[in-house]
């Protein structure tokens, strides 16, 4: 009888130094927040406890790795020159059902989304919920989605389109 895997399953993406060792993520938080130039911010409280703000992802990390919002990720992390957490290339994404993963998610992001300002991502939180009350929409609750559901949507989308 051959051993079965279980939740959390991970998939390598993205490239590492040539000779460098592979070696999985020393953090693990959720994609919350992608910004219009395509960098984003991760939420990971024990990133958020070693330094006081939510790590910044930048753009060729997230094209690199192909991520998108929701994606949970075991990942490295550098300050960069301004002193602040980073997330490294290569990184890990969960590719379990949600619905596994629940617990899991809950144990490594924040426990609250309004943390305070310390966190960049938050201080946009709070800046769009007082938007929402000038009629945009209110901003939605961090939750892990499973790539395959954002697969799913877009190729909805796009047989919609058609």
């Amino acid at each position: 009888r051959m051993p079965q895997a279980s939740a959390p399953l991970w998939k390598h993406v993205g490239w590492k130094p040539h000779g460098a060792a592979l070696t999985f993520g020393q953090y693990i938080g959720l994609i919350s927040k992608v910004l219009p130039n395509g960098s984003g911010f991760l939420d990971c409280k024990a990133i958020t406890e070693a330094h006081g703000r939510d790590a910044y992802v930048h753009r060729a990390v997230m094209k690199q790795c192909d991520l998108v919002e929701g994606n949970l990720i075991a990942f490295d992390v550098h300050v960069n020159h301004a002193g602040n957490p980073q997330v490294s290339a290569p990184c890990w994404i969960c590719c379990s059902d949600d619905k596994l993963m629940s617990d899991f998610v809950s144990s490594v992001i924040s426990d609250s989304p309004n943390k305070g300002s310390s966190s960049r991502c938050d201080r946009d939180a709070d800046s769009g919920s007082e938007a929402s009350s000038s009629g945009n929409p209110p901003r939605k609750p961090r939750q892990w989605r499973a790539r395959q559901e954002l697969e799913e949507k877009d190729e909805a989308e796009t047989v919609r389109l058609q």
